[in-house]
Parts: C-alpha cells; sequence; structure tokens
C-alpha cells in the first residue's frame, strides 16, 4: 500500500560552510532560488564566521518525520523552523 507522503518545510541558518552533505542525508532540496544562492554563498572563504541567511529546504516525507537537528548542529547549521505544508 503507498505511503502519504507530505511537503516538509525546514528553515535552517548557520555558520561556515553549507553542509551540502545534509541534503542527501535529510531527503531535502532547495526551495527556492534564494536558497540556492545562500548556499553558494556559504561556500565563499570568507564566509565563515558570518551568520547566513535563512536557507529554506523542502522534501518529501511521511507526516512524523523529523530533520536531523543534533546533526545539522554538528556542522554550525541549527534547524529554525520545520513545518508541513498542507
Amino acid at each position: 500500500m503507498p505511503k502519504n507522503l507530505y511537503l516538509h518545510k525546514v528553515i535552517v541558518q548557520g555558520k561556515g560552510t553549507f553542509p551540502v552533505d545534509m541534503l542527501r542525508y535529510d531527503g531535502l532540496y532547495p526551495n527556492d532560488t534564494q536558497s540556492v544562492m545562500e548556499i553558494a554563498k556559504a561556500k565563499d572563504p570568507n564566509f565563515e564566521f558570518k551568520l547566513s541567511n535563512e536557507v529554506i529546504l523542502v522534501g518529501w516525507h511521511e507526516k512524523g518525520w523529523e530533520p536531523t537537528e543534533a546533526r545539522w548542529a554538528s556542522f554550525l547549521w541549527n534547524v529554525l523552523q520545520h513545518t508541513i505544508e498542507v
């Protein structure tokens, strides 16, 4: 039987290089062009100690899914918000 999937929206913010592997790990994608630009900006070596703007990510998961906040935090990025779009 097929599972019901919901669109999860996750907003993250952090310092230093964006942990691109977290996209694979949590099954998320940048929501829009602005989020892609923020990820690219976080690759700048001079960016290391500056707080980035928020990056909005989305992914299709079951209703009870949660982003791995502790793993995000280990990369100095924090999950600010997690919502399910209905």
